[in-house]
């Protein structure tokens, strides 16, 4: 891998760490028949997420300038992923009640929120336009 390649993925981990759990979750989803579980694992993502997010602290651009990561970003990306978490938990009880506890509603919450995450980092109407379709995937 080339040095470029590889500051560029280090800027985009919790892109990654979304993205790779919510695949992950998906594939679990399919053969696990708890709901609460599924949840909490979304959580534990997310929380990962923001974990590598604050201890990283990088900066700059990457992928040739499509994508930029700078402390506005980082504090904006953070309101996201709490967001997220906060209303997977909130869900939790809701969702039992009026049985619609799936599994794929928290992988739709953490791809929604990738797509946050992508929108926040733009720097292009391309990064822009592959972030607001993420987003709008749960619609």
């Amino acid at each position: 891998m080339t040095p470029d390649l590889l500051s560029s993925l280090s800027l985009s981990t919790p892109e990654l760490i979304l993205a790779v759990g919510a695949l992950v979750l998906l594939m679990i989803g399919a053969y696990s028949r708890s709901n609460n579980t599924m949840t909490g694992l979304a959580v534990l993502v997310l929380v990962v997420a923001g974990l590598w997010l604050v201890f990283s602290g990088g900066q700059g651009a990457a992928y040739g300038g499509a994508f930029v990561q700078d402390a506005f970003g980082a504090f904006m990306k953070m309101l996201a992923l709490i967001g997220s978490a906060v209303t997977l938990v909130m869900s939790m009880r809701f969702a039992r009640q009026e049985h619609f506890d799936k599994f794929e509603f928290p992988v739709l919450v953490l791809l929604c929120t990738l797509g946050m995450l992508l929108m926040i980092s733009a720097n292009g109407m391309i990064g822009l336009y592959l972030g607001l379709e993420l987003q709008s995937l749960a619609i």
